[in-house]
């Protein structure tokens, strides 16, 4: 037992000795970093070309070929701001939250212009102080298309031409959404070929602050204290959905020369004519109009008006010919209901 005891101690004191040993027979530096050839740059995996900035003013920045382009700083200019060259495709411009004016006293000149271009994305920044438009595409055929504007602020254009918008998109499936377009001198937005207008803010400015040709969705825009209409769409069949319109010159929301629209969960105050002015085979559901200068629910034969609130409007709270007018809440107006030729359901009009 003796012997079996000073065994284990001679061994327990060899195994002691040794690890130190051990614990210093390999390197603890790397021999080489770890190999750094499939890393990428972000320029390498987005290449982008500077827009370069300047507080004096400069001529037109031109756009020959597609590509992600950024704003480096605000951007003065002496001309029109950014020119997307007929045909170039696929182009991307991030402002960087930065701005993009006109000289002062400069005429004729506009922010951004596209022409016959598709697939264009414009975002995040200002464009401000041009006496045409802020952001045109030219052409209406089908080169021009698939356009997206979104979270820039727009103000102070038109000043030098009557029928310069802020922004005019000719062409089809368009997007305008996040927008602020405020203070121009003409019309807000303007879509010539189908759409989404989506959650902009339209106001103070000169004309209508949505003008739209038709097939659009016009969803959760606010549009207020505008000269025209706070929305007009001038033909087909949109869904207008979720806007708000007040304090406007002239209707909050006409589609009075489109057929079969849908106007749904709409608020309208303030306006100076009527709250909706809506043309025939409309279905009008869910929205509220008060205090409109003239009815705050008017419509073209054959609509269905249903579970609307409108109350306290000058002349007629809902107004349709040869309609279906049912659960509706009329109460204030100087004639609640006026419902010639219509079915009349259940509604509180007293």
């Amino acid at each position: 037992m003796k012997m079996l005891c000073k065994s284990a101690n001679l061994f327990l004191s060899l195994l002691l000795l040794s690890f130190p040993a051990a614990l210093s027979a390999g390197e603890l530096e790397p021999s080489a970093p770890p190999s750094s050839g499939t890393m990428k740059t972000l320029d390498e995996v987005e290449p982008r070309i500077p827009i370069p900035g300047s507080e004096t003013p400069v001529d037109t920045f031109d756009i020959y070929e597609s590509g992600s382009y950024y704003l480096t700083g605000n951007r003065v200019c002496s001309s029109t701001g950014i020119y997307i060259s007929s045909g170039v495709n696929n182009v991307t411009i991030d402002l960087c939250g930065c701005t993009l004016s006109a000289e002062e006293g400069s005429t004729g000149i506009s922010g951004i212009i596209m022409q016959s271009c598709r697939n264009v994305s414009i975002s995040n920044g200002t464009v401000t102080g041009f006496s045409a438009r802020g952001i045109v595409e030219h052409n209406s055929d089908s080169n021009a298309g698939g356009h997206r504007i979104s979270n820039v602020h727009i103000s102070n254009t038109g000043s030098g031409h009557y029928s310069c918008n802020a922004i005019t998109l000719y062409g089809k499936g368009h997007t305008v959404e996040n927008c602020i377009i405020r203070d121009n001198s003409n019309d807000g937005i303007v879509l010539h070929g189908g759409g989404t207008v989506r959650n902009n803010i339209c106001t103070g400015n000169g004309g209508k602050g949505i003008f739209t040709y038709g097939n659009d969705l016009i969803k959760g825009n606010r549009c207020c204290d505008n000269g025209e209409d706070g929305i007009l769409v001038n033909n087909g069949n949109s869904i207008l959905i979720d806007n708000v319109c007040t304090g406007n010159e002239e209707h909050g929301i006409t589609t009075s020369s489109a057929d079969a629209c849908r106007i749904e969960g709409n608020v309208f105050s303030s306006n100076e004519r009527n709250g909706i002015h809506a043309g025939q085979g409309s279905v009008i559901k869910s929205n509220t109009a008060r205090n409109n200068g003239m009815a705050g629910i008017q419509s073209g034969g054959n609509s269905l008006i249903i579970d609307n609130t409108a109350f306290e409007n000058a002349t007629y709270g809902i107004f349709c010919q040869n309609g279906y007018i049912d659960s509706n809440c009329a109460v204030g107006n100087n004639n609640n209901i006026y419902s010639l030729g219509s079915t009349v359901g259940t509604n509180h009009a007293p």
